[in-house]
C-alpha cells in the first residue's frame, strides 16, 4: 500500500501481452465480488501498468506515472491503462494547458470567431455562431479539441462557457455602438453548465453589464 487509496502489485513478466492475460481476469474478479460474496459494497478499481526499464531508479517517479495510468483509465471508464510513452506524453501536454487555462482566460488569449449565418434571400450577413479558439503563446492557435474536453472532464467547463458569453455580449454592444442592432450570436454552452441550478441567472448577471438589443 502506497497511498491511502492506492496499492502496486509487482509482477515478473516477459510482454506486456502476459501482462494483460494476467490483469484481465483479475478485474473480472474484482467486479464480481459483491455477487460472490453477497455484500452490498461496490468495488470501484482502476490499474495504470508500467513497464519498468532497465534504467529506472526513482521509485517515486515510477510510482508516479504508474498513477498517472491509473487515473487515465479512469477518466475514459476503462479497467486500466498502460503508461506508453505516448500516453505520458499526452497527459504532460494536458496538465501544461490545465495549468494555463486560467491565466489564458484573464490575459483573453481564448478568442471568438464567428461563423457567419447569411440570408439566402438578401445574401446579407444576418448573424453567426461563437467558436472558440486558443491563441497559445507557445503551441499555436489550438482548436476546442485541444482544451474542451479537458475542462469538461475535470469541471472547470463552466469557465470557458461564461467567458465566451461575456465576450459575445462585448461584441454585440460594440456592434450597436457602431449603428448595427439586428446582428444575433448563437453562443453554446456545454451540458454540465446548462444543467446547472444557477445558469439562468448566472447569464442574466452577465448580460446585464451590457446594453444591446435582447
Amino acid at each position: 500500500q502506497v497511498s491511502d487509496h492506492g496499492f502496486v502489485v509487482l509482477k515478473f513478466s516477459g510482454t506486456m501481452e502476459q501482462i494483460q492475460n494476467w490483469i484481465a481476469p483479475v478485474f473480472q474478479r474484482l467486479h464480481a465480488y459483491s455477487q460472490t460474496y453477497g455484500t452490498v459494497l461496490e468495488v470501484g478499481v482502476t490499474a495504470g501498468i508500467y513497464s519498468m526499464k532497465r534504467q529506472d531508479r526513482d521509485l517515486n517517479e515510477i510510482l508516479f506515472q504508474a498513477s498517472q495510468g491509473a487515473y487515465e483509465a479512469l477518466r475514459n471508464q476503462q479497467d486500466f491503462s498502460i503508461c506508453s510513452q505516448e500516453l505520458l506524453k499526452k497527459l504532460d501536454q494536458e496538465q501544461q494547458v490545465q495549468a494555463r487555462i486560467d491565466q489564458a482566460l484573464e490575459r483573453h488569449e481564448v478568442e471568438l470567431f464567428i461563423q457567419f449565418y447569411v440570408d439566402v434571400e438578401s445574401r446579407q450577413i444576418v448573424g453567426g455562431e461563437a467558436l472558440s479558439r486558443w491563441r497559445h503563446p507557445e503551441k499555436g492557435l489550438l482548436k476546442p479539441g485541444a482544451f474542451v474536453p479537458m475542462l469538461e472532464r475535470d469541471g472547470h467547463i463552466y469557465k470557458l462557457d461564461y467567458y465566451c458569453l461575456r465576450e459575445c455580449c462585448a461584441f454585440l454592444q460594440q456592434l450597436v455602438e457602431r449603428g448595427v442592432e439586428d446582428f444575433f450570436i448563437s453562443c453554446n454552452f456545454s451540458r454540465d453548465t446548462f444543467e446547472s441550478e444557477d445558469f439562468a441567472s448566472k447569464c442574466v448577471e452577465i448580460m446585464d453589464e451590457y446594453r444591446f438589443p435582447r
